[in-house]
């Protein structure tokens, strides 16, 4: 298959992309670090949105667009107007890097000091702030209904509210910094972290992947899928 490199030096101003999405319609939509939303169509990017901000995640639930940033909140758009501006202290921080909605139609919105919960963007307010304070970076559920989040400070497991924090028992593991999550088949959690490399958690029991001999993967895994 041909690979293309899409880059215009009037709009793409620079090279990182913090998130790819593809909206109900079918646009596929990126957020490059600073100020741009940008579309890819038939090979070529346009210019949506001008945020004006240092943007780090973006999501689409219900036709809207959910846009994280840094020190900005959460912005949702609906095409490109902007309706909502969610802060501190519906987000114990105005830094947000995952936004996701789970099978309860339920928002979880994970930020530099933990994670944020409601029925809408107007509900939301920070979930068990006590137990979970450090940042969250991504989200995923569980074919049970489990939510995963994963952060610096490792993996938390949320099941019927209550939350299990997930460790190695071995102190030479390194598992912190938590990127990714994919369930497969046989109920197997595979966790992508940054500076970890591949973990699996399984009947309990969490696997460093690259711990194994002879595996050569590298030590920042981002996207498992």
């Amino acid at each position: 298959k041909d690979m293309n490199t899409l880059y215009n030096g009037n709009e793409m101003n620079e090279s990182s992309i913090s998130s790819i999405i593809k909206t109900k319609s079918g646009n596929v939509l990126f957020a490059q670090i600073v100020n741009n939303i940008m579309q890819i169509n038939n090979s070529k990017t346009t210019l949506i949105k001008n945020m004006h901000l240092n943007n780090s995640s973006l999501a689409t639930f219900d036709n809207l667009v959910y846009v994280g940033s840094w020190g900005n909140g959460l912005i949702v758009l609906d095409d490109t107007t902007e309706i909502a501006n969610i802060k501190f202290p519906s987000l114990l921080s105005n830094d947000v890097h995952a936004v996701f909605k789970d099978s309860k139609n339920r928002l979880w919105v994970g930020n530099e000091k933990g994670v944020s919960r409601g029925n809408d963007i107007h509900s939301l307010h920070p979930f068990s702030s006590s137990k979970i304070k450090s940042q969250i970076t991504c989200i995923y559920e569980l074919k049970n209904g489990s939510i995963c989040l994963g952060g610096n400070d490792g993996m938390y497991i949320i099941q019927n509210d209550k939350i299990s924090r997930i460790t190695s028992q071995n102190p030479n593991v390194f598992f912190k910094r938590i990127r990714a999550f994919y369930e497969d088949a046989k109920g197997k959690i595979w966790i992508g972290s940054y500076g970890g490399g591949l973990y699996c958690y399984d009947q309990k029991r969490l696997i460093s992947i690259n711990a194994i001999r002879n595996v050569k993967l590298p030590d920042d895994i981002f996207t498992l899928c």
